[in-house]
Parts: C-alpha cells; structure tokens; sequence
C-alpha cells in the first residue's frame, strides 16, 4: 500500500484528472486513461536490482499485469491457445521512445517475468527526467527496455 503522504504529494503534483498514463486496446479499439490517484489504488510491488547507472536500486510502482488488468484489458483465462500469439505491449514514452513485449511476456499465466511500472526509485518519486512512470524489466540483462516517462500503452495483434 503506497505512503499516504506520497499518495498526496502525486496527485499534488499532478491534476487530479490529468492522465498520467492511457492505455488502446481491443478491436473495436478502447482507450482508458489513468492518473496518479487511479494508480495508487493498485497494489503495489517493490524490486531490488541494479539500475541502469550500474549502483543499486529499489524500485516500486506497479505489476503491468496488474495495470492492464485494472484496464480490463482481457487476460487469463479470457485467452487461449493461438489468441495470445499475435498479441504484443508496445509501450510509448513522451520523448517517443518505444519497448515491445510478447503478451505472453506480460501475461502472468504464462511467465514469471515482472515488468514494473515504476514511480518511485529509493522510496521517492522518480525525478522529472527519469518518470513519472518507469518501465522496468528485471530479468533483462541490458536496460534497453527500461523505458523512461511511459506515457502510452498499447496493445494490439500482429
């Protein structure tokens, strides 16, 4: 559960009703957007590993399983054989930079893998140039898809 007072300072911080992240998916395509409060109401994860600056690091934020969940983007037992396949994340960063991942990456009933949008690093909240969210991959071994300021998610079929 976040820090009440960090929970104030976020959404201090940010317009209450200003997105802080949008997610597309689905076909018709539909758009929900989340802001730092919508956010809070999620659980919570912290990891321990080496940030990309080679010290290390506790990074917290939330599961991407548990943000696209939160979406209702359909997961779990809503997908099946062949239908997760053709399914990938594409995550946007506000400077335009992009990470994709097989669903199947993301999909919890499919692999361990945790991929944290992160908005805190060290217990505070990531700096203007690293957040206000940031991906963070654990089990890659080089940061390439550590991607900073998530703006955007999308998730669609090749």
């Amino acid at each position: 559960m976040m820090d009440p007072m960090l929970t104030l300072l976020l959404c201090l911080l940010q317009p209450p009703t200003a997105p802080v992240l949008t997610i597309t998916f689905g076909d018709p395509s539909q758009k929900v957007e989340f802001t730092a409060a919508t956010l809070a109401k999620l659980p919570r994860q912290t990891l321990k590993l080496t940030g990309s600056d080679g010290n290390p690091a506790s990074y917290s934020g939330y599961l991407l399983s548990d943000v696209l969940k939160a979406a209702k983007v359909p997961m779990g037992s809503e997908l099946r054989g062949r239908g997760v396949a053709p399914l990938v994340v594409i995550a946007e960063a506000s400077d335009g930079g992009k990470a994709v991942f097989a669903f199947a990456e993301v999909e919890p009933s499919f692999s361990d893998k945790v991929i944290l949008l992160a908005d805190q690093r060290e217990g505070k909240a990531l700096s203007s140039d690293e957040g206000p969210l940031r991906l963070i991959v654990s089990s890659d071994k080089r940061h390439a898809r550590w991607l900073r300021g998530v703006a955007r998610l999308t998730v669609k079929k090749l």
